[in-house]
């Protein structure tokens, strides 16, 4: 079943200040400017990005220095697999 993106984008937008609240800035940067400044085609586009960023080496370093944005990753994570229906 297909989530809201509205509620996607409200999770993210989260998950990005508390990034720049861990001094994760690098990945907060990445996020935000693929929700907010590149141009998507469509929603799933938008969520298959989300799904790459948000499984990257830069977002495990982030999980691995800061263990308690994990479960917010993986909500996330869920949230976006579930709009993509895999």
């Amino acid at each position: 079943m297909a989530i809201d993106l509205d509620k996607l984008y409200d999770k993210v937008k989260i998950l990005e200040s508390q990034l720049v609240t861990s001094n994760c800035d690098e990945l907060a940067g990445i996020i935000h400017h693929r929700m907010y400044i590149v141009a998507w085609t469509c929603g799933s586009e938008l969520v298959e990005e989300l799904i790459t960023v948000l499984t990257s080496d830069l977002a495990n370093e982030a999980i691995r220095m800061h263990p308690i944005l994990k479960h917010d990753f993986q909500r996330i994570l869920s949230d976006a697999r579930s709009h993509l229906g895999i």
